[in-house]
């Protein structure tokens, strides 16, 4: 069951900082004067760099099993993560969004670990618990950085700008952790 629970864990964060400059991105367009397209382009490469890294995390996978490639995923990601508040153009947030995007590949990994430790009969379950458990990253993130921090971080700055430059740094300061500690539990 400790395998279970940090592949749905893993995965949840691995969303917590793929999805984590989404809810910011008005105000980030707002503040660098970003067309709609250029916000699209980051976008894109994002989802571009997951669709690359999964299609490479698989035999990466049969190769090492899935906790260390998703330790590393955590980490790889998370730090671009924490480098969204220093964007300063178009061209800069597709970058930022393009290692980002290494956070999607962890799907790879938290299916490939539930497939590994669960036998055939009940696999399914085992990778729709963290499938579900570990998308639903995405909606808390909507939740956490939108709801909560944005508002919470923008009356103690009294600036929204300062705000989305700096909140970006949570999510990825709790997947970076945990990918640290991931390879010894």
């Amino acid at each position: 069951m400790r395998a279970l629970h940090c592949a749905w864990v893993s995965f949840f964060l691995a969303f917590m900082i793929w999805f984590a400059p989404a809810p910011l991105m008005k105000e980030i367009q707002s503040t660098l004067n970003l067309t709609k397209k250029e916000v699209w382009n980051s976008s894109i490469t994002n989802d571009c760099t997951a669709v690359f890294m999964r299609v490479i995390m698989g035999p990466v996978c049969d190769n090492y099993g899935a906790r260390l490639p998703m330790s590393f995923v955590l980490v790889a990601a998370s730090i671009p993560t924490a480098m969204v508040g220093l964007v300063n153009s178009a061209a800069g947030l597709a970058t930022i969004r393009f290692f980002i995007g290494i956070a999607g590949s962890s799907f790879v990994m938290s299916q490939f670990w539930a497939s590994r430790v669960f036998s055939r009969e009940i696999a399914g379950t085992a990778n729709g618990i963290v499938g579900g458990w570990g998308n639903l990253g995405g909606a808390f993130t909507q939740l956490l950085m939108g709801t909560i921090l944005f508002p919470a971080f923008e009356r103690y700055f009294g600036s929204s700008e300062q705000s989305w430059r700096v909140i970006c740094v949570i999510p990825a300061a709790i997947a970076f952790t945990w990918g640290l500690v991931l390879p010894w539990i």
